[in-house]
């Protein structure tokens, strides 16, 4: 005795036919979002890849040594020894007084410009550091790495070249061959800039810092954090319990 097949509920049929298109659909949607986000990291490492890399060069600066004579008559020109009235030295005469000691050969105005030109204008501000930190070296000489000006710092890392003509270029033959002559002694070296890292804005490039720009960015983000956190938080709220199941807030929902 046989017994028939029951037929196939059509409207079961189809039911299934449309999860089966549903779920394909959002495995491709899925696959859809992870290939976006996976282009957009992509493209992010690749930004910050391409800003290391360019900027490599700041990470690391030329320092020369100099034999630096603390003329308490350049640190403390009103001579009464405190500490206030050292803001008032002419801590540039200090660094100039060893170029030149260093080079006799610089001696009209021009060359001795130049010359004091080679070392980066902060270095007075590390050596009033200097003496503020240990006034016993008042009258004393020290050998002391100073920082090179920007300038020098671009011949030291190959971005200006003696090869160049001297109308096109920023350092003229004297400072090329002053500074050949530091290198050729041992009195020039490649440090880490720290102060890429813990300056601001500065006119003198080798001054110059990224602290600014860090610290103005954190507190953007602080403040954008504590204006969106308390709408986003409140919106999910809304769409989830309050709001009408539409078109519309089925797109809000899907973006977010």
């Amino acid at each position: 005795m046989s017994s028939a097949r029951p037929s196939a509920d059509p409207a079961a049929e189809t039911a299934r036919r449309h999860v089966r298109r549903r779920y394909v659909a959002e495995r491709r949607f899925r696959a859809y979002g992870v290939a976006a986000i996976a282009v957009a990291i992509a493209f992010l490492f690749l930004l910050i890849g391409s800003v290391v890399i360019k900027a490599a060069s700041a990470f690391h600066t030329t320092e020369i040594r100099l034999d630096i004579f603390f003329d308490p008559a350049s640190i403390d020109p009103g001579g009464n020894g405190a500490e206030s009235g050292f803001a008032q030295g002419d801590f540039a005469a200090l660094y100039r007084q060893a170029l030149v000691a260093r080079f006799p050969d610089a001696k009209a105005r021009r060359d001795v410009s130049d010359l004091a030109a080679t070392v980066s204008t902060g270095a007075r501000f590390d050596l009033l550091r200097m003496v503020r930190k240990d006034p016993k070296i008042i009258g004393t000489t020290r050998s002391v790495w100073l920082q090179a000006a920007a300038d020098i710092d671009m011949v030291a890392k190959g971005s200006i070249s003696a090869a160049t003509p001297p109308e096109e270029r920023r350092v003229n033959d004297k400072q090329l061959a002053w500074f050949a002559a530091l290198k050729a002694s041992g009195d020039v070296r490649q440090a880490f800039n720290a102060r890429f890292f813990t300056s601001g804005d500065s006119r003198e490039p080798e001054l110059a810092g990224i602290w600014g720009a860090m610290a103005g960015s954190f507190f953007l983000i602080a403040a954008t954090l504590v204006l969106s956190f308390p709408v986003a938080v409140m919106t999910a709220v809304y769409l989830e319990e309050f709001a009408p199941r539409n078109r519309w807030t089925e797109i809000v929902e899907v973006n977010t």
